[in-house]
């Protein structure tokens, strides 16, 4: 599929277009949290971004971060008490850059965090996060990092020589600290009491055993991204359940950079795509789609995410240039089509034949169109290409189709040949057709 939106598992739909795009020096790799005039601002490998309905280009955006290297996978950024920060990394160390009076005229420390404490360790991933109790907390490499608004601690807890910190999420009144071993790749969930604010106490221990990626919380579901270290090269997603891991049964390619829930989706990048998780509160709806039309052939580099109420943002790299997408969640596009599982419908001694096909959409707008293709015994051609249209219908009868010698068939669900704001919804498809004697 591409551009496909499942987030209503009774019909299948076009996903987003980006309202425009826009060119970046740098990858940006993360995007923080808004600022209070809904401003977001990216970190890449040597500069600070500001983003809000455009990349901010003046003279104090970007700024350039006085000794970072082309280590930003590792970076992170994070606006806290009206002040942003921002984590980058050399290969073999790193700091932490403040800024004040960011939706002004900002000033800029690039070495902040070595000042008020310490360097960061040796070059690894740095994620952040804010607590309820709205304390800012930060991997360190094997360090739990703390900052409270007036005391910085970079090394508050030691996890210890051979782990990582990797991911930090929180849910009913505990901190889930996801780390790695770095010797092994295997992964463990330290859970932890949310008033850290003196001391870190550990609560319970999940052996995932996987490489961990991600941690993440919706309505209260804290969500598992990892990877296999052994066999398959699969990334797979579960969900917390007590002190152990509940499998989606869903696998994809790629580390996720960022994640996103918004408009009912979990949006999170994945190898030269965007993937979406749809309904991710329902246990027994979980659809996994590419619900963005992203650029064909682009390399995400580990790109950001991140909503800003109805756009989301996305930065990505390709052919050696940087860009941001802005997508409007509120308006669908039409660059996109759906490909059915491939059906076998014959014996030794039978072959099939098609006969008939009903659809049933939605109430169809004036201009509202798509095609459905079928394709019969693995040829690239269409064997028959039927139009869905006409206003205000909802039943589209096919009849007499005559389709025969099928082995096998597959259909396919072109929407780019209608007009964008009029929207196709494809609730049902019935395919009539009987077998013969060879």
């Amino acid at each position: 599929m591409k551009c496909i939106s499942l987030n209503k598992s009774s019909y299948i739909t076009p996903g987003y277009t980006p309202a425009k795009t826009e060119e970046t020096s740098e990858v940006i790799y993360k995007f923080s949290n808004l600022d209070s005039q809904g401003n977001s601002y990216g970190i890449s490998n040597t500069k600070v971004f500001q983003v809000g309905s455009s990349v901010t280009d003046s003279a104090n955006y970007p700024h350039t971060i006085s000794g970072a290297a082309a280590a930003g996978f590792w970076n992170n950024i994070v606006v806290y008490k009206d002040n942003l920060y921002y984590f980058w990394h050399t290969f073999s160390g790193g700091d932490i850059g403040k800024a004040t009076s960011i939706t002004a005229t900002p000033s800029f420390d690039d070495d902040w965090g070595s000042t008020e404490d310490d360097n960061l360790e040796e070059g690894d991933y740095t994620p952040v996060y804010v607590t309820l109790d709205n304390i800012l907390i930060f991997g360190n490499g094997q360090y739990l990092g703390w900052y409270d608004g007036t005391t910085l601690d970079t090394k508050f807890y030691d996890f210890g020589s051979n782990l990582r910190i990797k991911a930090i999420t929180e849910q009913g009144g505990y901190i889930y600290i996801a780390v790695n071993n770095k010797n092994s790749d295997l992964g463990y969930i330290y859970i932890i009491n949310n008033n850290i604010d003196s001391d870190v106490s550990i609560i319970d221990m999940i052996n995932v055993g996987d490489q961990i990626d991600e941690l993440y919380t919706v309505n209260g579901i804290i969500y598992v991204f990892h990877r296999e270290t052994m066999g398959e090269d699969a990334s797979k997603i579960g969900y917390i359940s007590g002190n152990r891991i509940i499998e989606l049964d869903i696998f994809y390619e790629g580390t996720p950079s960022q994640i996103e829930f918004v408009s009912d989706i979990m949006f999170f990048t994945s190898e030269e795509s965007v993937l979406g998780l749809s309904t991710p509160y329902n246990s027994n709806q979980f659809l996994l789609t590419r619900p963005l039309d992203v650029v064909s052939g682009t390399s995400l580099g580990g790109g950001g995410l991140k909503s800003t109420g109805s756009r989301l943002l996305h930065s990505y790299s390709g052919a050696s240039k940087f860009y941001v997408e802005f997508y409007n969640l509120t308006s669908k596009g039409i660059d996109a089509y759906w490909t059915s599982k491939t059906w076998i419908t014959s014996t030794i001694d039978e072959l099939s034949m098609i006969d008939s096909i009903f659809v049933k959409t939605n109430a169809l707008e004036e201009d509202a169109k798509c095609n459905l293709e079928i394709y019969t015994n693995r040829s690239g051609t269409a064997s028959k290409t039927l139009e869905i249209s006409g206003e205000n219908k909802t039943r589209h009868i096919f009849r007499n189709l005559g389709i025969s010698g099928i082995e096998e068939f597959k259909i396919k669900l072109d929407f780019s040949v209608g007009k964008i704001g009029d929207v196709v919804e494809i609730q049902e498809i019935q395919i009539g057709g009987h077998t013969y004697q060879l």
